[in-house]
């Protein structure tokens, strides 16, 4: 899943226009723990959309109420010039998803290959038998120990 794959299945979530073949299956959330340098389940969910909700709440937990506005007040006009299809996402937590792998609010790169090789989160697939990467999104070292995957 690219960038521009990641942002339609954002909107389609808000729309309710949900692609069936992405809504039949077991996917896992992930994301980089520092604290133990190893991937942490956010929770399954039987479809991409699901999953990527999970990573949105997360996103969203770890800003704090306070600071949830400011961040898109700053940031959102400036992507939507960028990235067209975030005037389709309107849930908070959504769009704060999207402003990270867009280079608003982290240093990440949306990882399409060598999801090996990710620093934070290549062994993440170890974790379920037979999985792998639908969606990585990844922050190169020493810019954050910070990453987020749907597998």
């Amino acid at each position: 899943m690219d960038l521009d794959d990641l942002l339609r299945c954002l909107a389609e979530a808000d729309s309710g226009k949900l692609r069936p073949e992405l809504c039949d299956g077991r996917y896992a959330a992930v994301l980089y723990d520092p604290d133990s340098a190893a991937a942490r389940l956010v929770g399954e969910s039987s479809s991409i959309y699901a999953a990527l909700d999970l990573l949105a709440d997360e996103t969203a937990a770890s800003y704090g109420d306070n600071v949830v506005e400011e961040v898109l007040a700053e940031f959102w006009d400036e992507a939507v010039e960028a990235a067209p299809t975030l005037r389709e996402i309107q849930a908070v937590n959504r769009r704060l998803l999207a402003l990270a792998p867009l280079g608003y609010t982290s240093l990440l790169d949306i990882a399409t290959l060598d999801h090996c090789n990710d620093p934070y989160l290549g062994d993440a697939p170890l974790l379920f038998a037979g999985a792998r990467f639908v969606f990585l999104s990844s922050a190169a070292p020493p810019h954050h120990e910070e990453a987020y995957a749907v597998l």
